[in-house]
């Protein structure tokens, strides 16, 4: 049986300790580490079982004449003089003699031929030199087979100084940092997964960096300038305001600025001539209202009252004072229960007429007072007949 092969340590845990000092030895190299010793240790006790028997005595057969030195024959072979056990010694010793005898004679005969002895192991070349050069040896092979140091042999092969520091590494560490990694370097070569290499340069997925995603391969896809929209699962495209209808856009797709939108009102002259295309503007229809004569002068045989009035403001406002529907007024709260409403087109005179309903509280009831060509108030009172804030709606009309 071959000799068993001895372990050797290949992995500096101190290495490892000084780079990660928090952290516990990787777990993979110590298992690796236990199973190399496992290993070299169960072929050392089998080697060992050939020359050894288990109550602890060297194993029958192990030991042999040609095995135990001359002397320790000679001696052997004194102590059994007359036995038929030292003449068996005798007879071997004979028999390794001329064994000698044989091995001398036929060195002699290879001596004389010229030939080299096999025990000699190439020591009795003539010449080393020409024994490399026939063997087809290199300039840089005799170099390398005659060099004096190791350090020689290295600057032969043509190692640099970088080279020669890790050729002379005593850890992987120590290699490591002739090559110049740094602590995320060398982090990342010792790291035992993908995951924790990635971790060791600050590109965890979902962390520090995107995880791969469809919709962000279909955005980056995208080529058409515009309004970005989803149209779907990894799908995405572009949309443009467009006009319609009464409606002009400019700058629809928000390129160099935001979008536009503009309607287009109708005018005086468009009322009298019709509207199509155009969205009436309520400020320009009360602008361009009829007068009672021009009602009276139209409407003959019709069923319509020329002096009725005409609404002209509307409104609904929260307890608050907010006018939160309406249309030609502005809101104020002045006090609990009191607001003054704003007309935005003056009346001809103060004697126009204020509609105003309290919105939801039973019993509860409104007055209209301080009528002006401009703005009136509107106080409100709960169902105990105090000044109490109350939502309310109006119209006005004349």
């Amino acid at each position: 049986m071959s000799n068993p092969t001895p372990y050797v340590p290949n992995y500096s845990y101190v290495g490892w300790q000084t780079l990660n000092p928090a952290k516990p030895l990787p777990a993979s190299q110590v298992d690796n580490d236990f199973a190399s010793i496992a290993a070299s240790l169960a072929a050392t006790i089998t080697a060992l079982a050939d020359v050894r028997r288990s109550d602890g005595k060297l194993a029958n057969g192990s030991v042999t004449i040609d095995s135990l030195a001359d002397d320790t024959v000679g001696n052997m072979g004194a102590a059994l003089t007359g036995t038929a056990a030292y003449a068996a010694s005798a007879s071997a010793s004979a028999t390794a003699a001329a064994a000698s005898a044989v091995v001398a004679s036929n060195a002699a005969v290879n001596a004389a031929a010229g030939r080299l002895a096999i025990a000699a192991n190439l020591s009795d070349l003539a010449s080393a030199s020409t024994a490399r050069t026939n063997l087809g040896a290199t300039a840089l092979g005799t170099t390398l087979f005659t060099l004096a140091t190791a350090a020689v042999g290295r600057t032969a092969l043509g190692s640099t100084t970088v080279g020669d520091a890790l050729f002379i590494a005593a850890t992987a560490a120590a290699a490591r940092s002739t090559l110049g990694s740094t602590t995320v370097g060398d982090a990342v070569f010792i790291a035992a997964n993908a995951a924790a290499a990635r971790t060791a340069i600050g590109a965890v997925i979902g962390t520090d960096v995107q995880a791969w995603d469809a919709d962000l391969d279909a955005l980056g896809a995208m080529a058409i300038a515009g309004m970005m929209v989803r149209a779907g699962a990894a799908s995405y495209t572009t949309r443009v305001i467009t006009n319609g209808t009464g409606i002009t856009v400019a700058n629809g797709g928000g390129i160099s600025g935001n979008p536009t939108i503009a309607a287009d009102l109708a005018d005086a002259t468009a009322l009298a001539s019709g509207t199509s295309g155009k969205v009436v503007d309520a400020a320009v229809l009360l602008a361009s209202r009829p007068t009672q004569a021009q009602i009276a002068a139209q409407t003959a045989g019709k069923y319509l009252d020329a002096s009725a009035p005409v609404i002209r403001a509307s409104g609904f406002v929260t307890s608050l004072g907010a006018l939160t529907a309406g249309q030609g007024v502005t809101t104020v709260k002045n006090s609990i229960g009191n607001y003054t409403v704003t007309l935005t087109n003056a009346a001809p005179n103060a004697t126009y007429r204020v509609n105003a309903t309290i919105n939801g509280t039973v019993a509860a009831f409104v007055t209209v007072s301080s009528k002006t060509t401009t703005t009136f108030v509107v106080t409100t009172f709960g169902s105990g007949g105090s000044a109490s804030d109350q939502s309310f709606d109006f119209m006005v009309s004349y």
